[in-house]
């Protein structure tokens, strides 16, 4: 029994955040708000994909958002694929908040802001999902895809909050941990799943733009 469980192909996943935009640097919640990157974003999409150009990737799946969609084309072309996009690697729905600058958002919602910055579990913007109901929702999509391309190598373009939700899924935590977890713009993160579930590779690896 044991050989054969040690027989289950070893499967390598990718997550990769996208690249900057011009609301980073204006600290405007994003949310679901379909922004583009910036001159520095697309520099910064390109060399993630320079980095992975050399690995068997089979498949590259994407956000519906262009951030994520432009960032996941600058990988996918080098192994001459396209992007599949999923709602399930949305960005999470930050409701009313969405568009707005932090400093308004703390002036308008003081004490949901409180609450958001302190106890993340308990958080939801008016309009907006829970960290809960995302973390279900991505974990419910990574599994399907890993179902899918298992013994295969994969790459996965998301979003910040919605990876950081993820990873903390892999690591059987919940979003009480939320800000334990940091994502830097097209940063890079490896899992692999074997025989004995998943093992966090990399985290928040951002070694290739560190110049951009």
């Amino acid at each position: 029994m044991a050989a054969h469980v040690h027989e289950i192909a070893r499967t390598r996943l990718f997550l990769v955040r996208h690249g900057h935009t011009i609301w980073n640097d204006e600290d405007r919640m994003r949310g679901r708000k379909d922004v583009g990157l910036s001159e520095r974003g697309q520099a910064q999409a390109r060399a993630v994909g320079e980095l992975l150009a050399d690995y068997p990737v089979s498949c590259v799946y994407s956000g519906p958002l262009q951030r994520t969609v432009i960032t996941a084309e600058q990988i996918a072309i080098h192994h001459r694929l396209e992007p599949i996009t999923s709602e399930g690697f949305n960005d999470f729905d930050f409701g009313e908040w969405q568009g707005l600058l932090r400093t308004e958002i703390k002036q308008r919602w003081a004490e949901l802001y409180a609450v958001y910055d302190s106890q993340p579990a308990r958080f939801q913007a008016p309009g907006g999902e829970t960290l809960a109901f995302l973390q279900e929702r991505v974990w419910t999509e990574f599994e399907r895809v890993r179902s899918v391309h298992t013994g295969q190598t994969v790459v996965i373009v998301s979003h910040s909050v919605t990876l950081q939700m993820l990873i903390l899924a892999i690591l059987g935590s919940g979003p009480e941990h939320y800000w334990h977890i940091k994502q830097g713009p097209c940063c890079l993160n490896e899992v692999e799943h074997g025989y004995r579930g998943y093992a966090l590779v990399r985290l928040n690896d951002t070694h290739h733009i560190a110049q951009q």
